[in-house]
């Protein structure tokens, strides 16, 4: 294998943006999570395209450059494991394209390398997380709040929202700092919101390694029952008319909430309007809960009343991506109400694009 760098331009480029992108790490007041992201979401694909792109040395300069920027501002116990998460897709791209592998064959190796690297992830979360470290990292998140200047403003927000509390301290003990403007709290209240949330804290981390390892789970498994459901369908041809067919995947400008989940919907919908009248507390943090995944449902299916609209103006996949990504840009605060408003006036039921077609999928 012959270590090359495809093209200057490209690869000087995109070793701007990683370099731009690990120093954003470096210079971030909240390091540790903004690593754990950028590792584990941003830098998969951009080490990739770096490397088909640009060539093997910026690929690894792109990888050098995200341990460092880990290594200066989280140490090596998160560094190493999260820029060795990249090496196994890395190494089986590079082999692919050096070896010109068919494309589909491509596909399948770089996936299941990324699957196994998951897999080894979460083993190796799973093996250091002990109650020691998940109390290092609640520690190490307290710090980093103690550190922001409106530290007093979101300890504040949380009492309101019913996340913390205040009611331990003994009755007429001043909790607010009088002598100084908005709201700066007296440092033995500030130490007893530490203290509740560090507890919290600690139970969250000690839980995030099964939580992340279910949540990618449902993931690939959804991906791999599109796919076999896919390949079934285009390479099946033994089932004749009157049999069993595998069942098909309905085409996102249809998609709609179905009755059921509506009906749920309005649990949240009352919910949502109980938390109107509760300035804090418990009900209040759940209304607004349920106003979130309220909203979200909302917005898919106003999402997929745009992809609706759009597939009545052109018949191109890649174009119709592109409008419906823009589209998803310009009105992604709306999307909820554009939701709301298909649900209760069936604007698809009511009209269909001339080159609408059912069987097509977006």
């Amino acid at each position: 294998m012959v270590i090359r760098v495809k093209n200057k331009k490209a690869s000087l480029t995109i070793a701007l943006i990683m370099l731009a992108l690990s120093s954003l790490i470096a210079v971030s007041p909240f390091a540790t999570l903004q690593f754990v992201l950028f590792a584990s979401n941003i830098f998969p694909p951009i080490l990739l395209i770096a490397a088909a792109v640009g060539g093997e040395i910026t690929s690894l300069f792109g990888l050098i450059a995200l341990f460092i920027s880990g290594l200066i501002k989280t140490g090596i116990d998160l560094a190493l494991p999260l820029s060795l998460f990249n090496v196994p897709m890395l190494i089986v791209w590079i082999y692919c394209l050096h070896n010109k592998v068919q494309y589909k064959r491509a596909v399948i190796m770089v996936f299941v390398s990324y699957v196994f690297s998951v897999l080894m992830l979460f083993a190796y979360a799973k093996l250091i997380n002990t109650d020691f470290s998940a109390n290092n990292l609640a520690q190490s998140s307290i710090e980093t709040l103690d550190a922001q200047p409106q530290r007093d403003m979101l300890l504040y927000a949380l009492t309101n929202a019913g996340l913390l509390s205040l009611d331990a301290l003994p009755q007429g003990v001043p909790i607010f700092d009088d002598s100084m403007a908005g709201v700066v709290l007296m440092p033995h209240a500030r130490e007893e919101l530490y203290s509740q949330l560090l507890i919290r804290l600690e139970v969250l981390f000690r839980a995030l390694p099964t939580t992340l390892l279910t949540g990618e789970s449902i993931m690939l498994a959804n991906c791999g029952t599109a796919l076999a459901l896919h390949i079934g369908r285009r390479y099946d041809t033994s089932l004749k008319e009157g049999e069993f067919q595998l069942p098909g995947m309905k085409s996102f400008t249809t998609w709609t909430l179905s009755p059921a989940l509506k009906k749920a919907m309005g649990v949240l919908f009352i919910g949502y309007l109980i938390s109107l009248f509760i300035p804090k507390g418990v009900l209040y943090t759940a209304g607004k809960m349920m106003y979130a995944v309220l909203s979200v449902l909302l917005s898919i299916q106003g999402l997929s009343l745009v992809a609706f609209i759009v597939s009545g103006f052109t018949k191109r996949f890649y174009l119709k991506l592109f409008l419906i990504f823009v589209l998803y840009l310009i009105f992604a605060s709306s999307l909820s109400w554009i939701g709301l408003f298909d649900i209760v006036f069936k604007f698809r039921s009511r009209k269909k694009p001339s080159n609408y077609n059912r069987q097509e999928e977006i």
